[in-house]
């Protein structure tokens, strides 16, 4: 009689109950979510003075940017500092530091990067890109960007100048963040789903900014030195790859560059720590020895970027480790000084001379 009874009890409405459950349940949360994110539009709108967004980071030398964060504030004046002196910039109307770009044909080479591309502590003619010997040249470093964001400002900033090359250096922010616990930079052809919903919705972004507000960089010297040797800077390889396949998409020539550094037994090693310690992460890498290792990951990882794309790597790192006096070209433990970019755009000029007359891509 049992299994009689048990025989007779239908499945399929079992079925339709469970999808109906969880079909309700996923309406619920979705309206859940669009109530919080109406009510958080409303709030920002109505309570928040223009521009004072949670996400948003402004002063008197960038602007919030709901692309890349923040970028350069146009047509801005501002200073950078290395050892205690002040060096002034300016941006021109375009967001890039320098003087106003001039008609006249399109640019020869574009300088890609961060703070070492834009020159901290360094005047702006001091600067690789200012140094390279080349009518159009353009500086489109931009201090604490990290790849993902280098990507970003080509696709949007940098393309429509129609460079002939785009020379990349950078990836010291990605460093840090991956040592500060923090995950390293997305991808843009993973995450672009992602990309476009933090972008369009003030939630992602409230509840992004907030979470990495919440936390502190890690500066405990035994949990810095298990970070960096576990981490693989996998996604700044693929975001370098993107980077050289836009630029060969729209027909321009690239080329990626190894990241220098003065090294533990430079006779400046203690001058150059002093200074690194206003940036807590890299002080602490150095100081437990675990900085070299962790660059030459980076350094393999550009290598390979390179040859996987086919594309050139002018390897700075080796031209600098090979100077005897290379602990005085640098402002700290990862930026070049004036000299140090005397050095980055002498290594550079050859081959973006090169590449600037190679039109094998149009």
């Amino acid at each position: 009689m049992n299994e009689v009874a048990t025989a007779a009890i239908p499945v399929a409405p079992r079925r339709r109950s469970a999808l109906r459950d969880a079909g309700i349940g996923l309406l619920l949360t979705v309206s859940f979510l669009g109530f919080l994110e109406g009510g958080l539009r409303l709030y920002l709108r109505v309570i928040l003075p223009p521009g004072s967004e949670p996400w948003r980071r402004a002063d008197a030398e960038v602007v919030p940017d709901d692309e890349l964060f923040y970028r350069l504030k146009p047509s801005a004046n501002g200073k950078t500092y290395a050892f205690g002196k002040e060096k002034p910039f300016r941006v021109n109307a375009r967001g890039f530091r320098g003087a106003e770009l001039t008609s006249g044909g399109p640019v020869e080479v574009v300088g890609l990067g961060d703070s070492c591309t834009f020159g901290v502590g360094v005047d702006e003619t001091g600067t690789w890109p200012a140094q390279l010997a080349g009518k159009r040249v353009v500086n489109a470093g931009v201090p604490g960007y990290a790849s993902l964001q280098f990507l970003g400002r080509l696709r949007r900033d940098v393309m429509p100048l129609q460079p002939r090359v785009v020379i990349v250096y950078g990836g010291w922010n990605d460093m840090w963040d991956a040592l500060s616990g923090k995950t390293a930079s997305p991808t843009s052809g993973r995450q672009s789903a992602l990309h476009s919903l933090r972008r369009n919705s003030v939630l992602v972004k409230t509840v992004l900014t907030l979470a990495m507000a919440g936390r502190t960089s890690v500066t405990d010297p035994k949990q810095v030195t298990a970070n960096a040797a576990k981490f693989e800077p996998t996604a700044y390889r693929d975001n370098l790859r993107a980077i050289v396949r836009e630029c060969k998409s729209e027909g321009v020539r690239v080329a990626l560059c190894t990241m220098p550094w003065p090294g533990t037994d430079c006779a400046e090693w203690p001058k150059l720590l002093t200074e690194t310690r206003q940036y807590k992460v890299p002080a602490v890498l150095a100081e437990v020895g675990a900085m070299g290792p962790l660059v030459e990951k980076f350094n393999r990882a550009i290598r390979q970027a390179a040859q996987e794309e086919s594309v050139p790597v002018i390897d700075l790192a080796s031209d600098f480790a090979a100077r005897a006096d290379r602990g005085a070209l640098f402002v700290d433990l990862f930026h070049p000084n004036e000299r140090g970019h005397g050095l980055v755009a002498a290594t550079i000029a050859p081959r973006a001379r090169s590449l600037v007359n190679d039109h094998s891509l149009r």
